[in-house]
């Protein structure tokens, strides 16, 4: 009988140990799929995903929206810290929000977009990312603030777009961007840390008529381009046309021929002028072109032996060009970049002369 008893409380032990183990693995704990390492957010939460780390060695990313049937919303503080294999990584918009130093030292990470569905950015995302060049952040942004040292010490970053519907960028959120030429900052921001800035010496912002951040450039003694009135990009209206045609949208104005871009209404060179619907005219402006040099296809503004091995990267499938590399690397102009444009920036460096193209200014 006492036995009995013994083995029955055991039992209801080992019982009420099991029901811990399950409760504990399941609220707030980790598993592993593939490459990833994904944590659960809570008990409740059936149908969510936060990205915990990779153990992968892709050098082209593309962080999937979607495992095991659960939407990806968040990327953990030090997710891919110190990922070194990293060169391109794709956010997919389901991503609500990157935490504190999630991508810390990815020191070959090359170009960053953030998908216009990111709420909060943590402090030091992308700190010491060292070979960062361009920054875009999408338009109609839910994003509030990009908070301290965000984008901090990002040495290679030429380009940035801060995206309409920032409203704040914090202290040293790009401190010690030496190289930052040009940021992009739109109307929506109505708060600049003092030092947001610090250390970038060669920047100039391009801003907004009676914006924020203008008058921040202005008062700070930073080089800025006003960027005339800004203009909340719309689609194009579609019209109805009794003759065949090959497209069934239109832009009309006057004779003057208009393009629209996120950013500003481009007029190209005529005699006359936008012809709006309000009683003033609104202004506009034309947008600086960034200057490269062909067949610097890791746009570090030399021309190295880097250059064509980084073609060869991109036809081995290794590592991607990005779309303004796709034109720089050209440097035989012919529309495709072959194994015949690394060649001819191999006999630039040798000394061969008139080799194509390599080397000419361009402005994109």
């Amino acid at each position: 009988m006492n036995k009995k008893i013994i083995i029955s409380v055991l039992c209801l032990i080992l019982a009420v140990f099991s029901v811990v183990s399950l409760i504990s693995a399941s609220a707030g704990s980790f598993v592993e799929y593939n490459d990833w390492k994904l944590e659960i957010p809570s008990m409740t939460n059936k149908t969510e995903y936060y990205i915990g780390g990779y153990n992968g060695s892709d050098s082209n990313l593309v962080i999937p929206d979607r495992i095991l049937d659960r939407t990806i919303v968040k990327i953990n503080e030090y997710a891919f810290a110190n990922n070194e294999k990293l060169l391109y990584c794709t956010i997919p918009d389901t991503i609500i929000e990157i935490d504190n130093y999630a991508f810390d030292t990815c020191t070959e990470l090359r170009n960053i977009t953030i998908p216009s569905s990111v709420e909060k950015l943590g402090k030091g995302v992308f700190y010491d990312c060292s070979s960062i060049v361009e920054l875009k952040i999408e338009s109609k942004s839910q994003l509030d603030s990009i908070p301290y040292v965000c984008f901090g010490n990002c040495t290679s970053m030429l380009t940035a777009d801060i995206g309409q519907g920032v409203e704040s960028i914090a202290d040293y959120a790009f401190g010690n961007c030496a190289n930052l030429r040009y940021i992009t900052i739109y109307p929506s921001v109505t708060e600049i840390g003092q030092n947001a800035f610090y250390n970038c010496n060669n920047l100039t912002i391009r801003a907004y008529r009676d914006s924020y951040a203008l008058q921040y450039a202005i008062e700070n003694n930073i080089p800025y381009k006003d960027l005339g009135v800004y203009v909340e990009p719309t689609e194009p209206a579609s019209t109805v046309s009794t003759e065949p045609s090959e497209t069934d949208t239109t832009v009309v104005t006057t004779p003057s021929t208009t393009t629209v871009t996120p950013s500003t209404v481009v007029t190209e060179p005529t005699e006359t002028s936008v012809s709006t619907t309000v009683s003033e005219p609104i202004e506009t402006t034309t947008v600086d072109k960034l200057l490269y040099f062909m067949g610097d296809a890791d746009l570090d503004y030399r021309i190295t032996i880097k250059d064509a091995t980084r073609i060869q990267k991109h036809l081995a499938n290794i590592s991607l060009l990005g779309e303004t590399q796709l034109i720089i690397a050209d440097v035989d102009e012919n529309a495709n970049v072959t194994i015949k444009d690394a060649t001819l920036i191999q006999k630039y460096l040798a000394g061969f002369a008139n080799v194509s193209f390599v080397g000419t200014e361009v402005y994109l």
